[in-house]
């Protein structure tokens, strides 16, 4: 009796175990990467309108199978994904998928494919329900690393008709289009009438940045791997170590009439044809943020770089002229990426040396009332703005180590459990 109650413990152990395993976010890399690693509970996204399925607000991940394979590289056939959203009058959909291009094996060729995505959000008649054009952040062209791509609709009502809307994620691109890549998917709602308001200012204000501080560490940061899994830090400034290819996403609350400012600073020797760095701002909704970013050559040691925002936070900010000033409408936590781009494949040995930086982040000015997110957008709970959800926290490299350790831990159990049950079964 004994040996057969064992059984169905054993078969649930082998189960939970495969569970654990398989239970990890989707990535671009093997665990060893130090580039972009996809967060998120995985979906799998419609063929058609009919067949998506409903979301809520939140972080996802998907794969899309295919990139262009047209022999005219109009990016006509890559891999089409649909995802459907509920709303009610009033509301708007934000939404912003990443794709992660795979590492190239040798180096950036000198006329690569590129890699991207295409992102609309349509009715259930077909008619898209964009408001403008949709912005995106990355480097396409090289066909290698995180490319972003954001958008937000109308207001549900006469002319964006709801309740359901679909939101359209399409490859583009020829890299590695015959091999499946991972995205990114970012959904949010902004709540009806929550943004009101003028702008705080007409023009930008001067970019200005980050008062340089000591480190809280002498050790490298273990950043983020992407925007959604970015590590949460305080003001002041840590130190980055950054071979080629590797990204570092780190974030950090910016409340209503407040500005973030950033600076970096090399702390090490810079290889000869050593890359560039890039450094790159997004909103809690993924849309990106002008902070005079952008990338740059490394020179030398001690090269120092800044900037700011080019307006304290304000909801009436997104009215203005300025496209600088109308991107400071939204408070909350701020994702900071940095990333050294893969080399060129004739680049030397030696400029494939990791290069540290000191990355200082800072706000200035008060915060205001009303600066939680969630008086204006819905971002949902796998979001890592999300107040008091640690499982933000697991994103790149800790959820597949917390699933390897779940599965070490069930089958740990299934052999003490199965060797109890024999000694049992012998006694008897």
């Amino acid at each position: 009796m004994v040996g057969h109650s064992r059984r169905p413990v054993l078969a649930l152990c082998v189960v939970l175990a495969l569970v654990s395993l398989f239970a990890a976010p989707a990535s671009a890399e093997p665990e060893t990467g130090v580039g972009y690693a996809a967060y998120g509970p995985a979906v799998e996204g419609g063929g058609s309108l009919a067949q998506a399925p409903t979301l809520t607000p939140g972080t996802y991940s998907d794969t899309l199978e295919r990139g262009d394979t047209s022999e005219d590289d109009s990016g006509s056939d890559g891999t089409t994904r649909f995802y459907r959203v509920s709303l009610q009058e009033g509301e708007r959909l934000h939404a912003a998928a990443t794709l992660i291009a795979p590492r190239y094996p040798t180096g950036i060729p000198e006329e690569p494919p590129s890699a991207s995505l295409s992102l609309d959000v349509l009715t259930a008649s077909g008619a898209s329900c964009l408001s403008g054009s949709t912005s995106e952040v990355g480097q396409p062209d090289s066909g290698s690393g995180p490319v972003t791509v954001s958008g937000y609709t109308e207001e549900i009502g006469e002319h964006c008709t709801g309740p359901d809307l679909f939101v359209s994620i399409q490859r583009t691109g020829s890299r590695a289009a015959d091999q499946p890549l991972p995205i990114e998917l970012q959904l949010a709602v902004e709540k009806a009438g929550a943004i009101t308001g003028e702008p705080v200012l007409e023009e930008a204000q001067d970019s200005t940045a980050a008062s340089p501080t000591a480190p809280v560490s002498d050790e490298p940061l273990a950043a983020g791997r992407s925007w959604a899994a970015s590590t949460p830090v305080e003001e002041g400034s840590y130190v980055l170590e950054l071979v080629p290819g590797q990204v570092a996403a780190v974030r950090l609350p910016v409340g209503i009439d407040q500005s973030l400012r950033w600076r970096m600073e090399v702390i090490s020797d810079v290889p000869e044809d050593g890359g560039e760095v890039v450094l790159r701002v997004t909103n809690p909704v993924r849309e990106p943020v002008s902070v005079d970013g952008g990338g740059w050559s490394f020179s030398e040691r001690g090269e120092v770089t800044g900037g700011s925002m080019a307006a304290p936070v304000s909801p009436g900010n997104r009215s203005a002229t300025w496209t600088d000033i109308a991107e400071a409408w939204l408070p909350g936590d701020y994702g900071v990426m940095v990333e050294r781009p893969q080399l060129a494949q004739e680049a030397p040995e030696e400029a494939q040396a990791p290069i540290r930086l000191i990355l200082t982040v800072q706000t200035h000015g008060e915060a205001g009332e009303e600066s939680d997110p969630a008086t204006y957008v819905d971002l949902g709970e796998a979001h890592f703005g999300a107040s008091g959800n640690g499982a933000a926290l697991l994103g790149g490299p800790w959820p597949r180590r917390l699933a390897l350790g779940g599965a070490g831990i069930a089958l740990s159990v299934c052999l003490v459990t199965g060797i109890s049950g024999l000694v049992l079964l012998r006694r008897r």
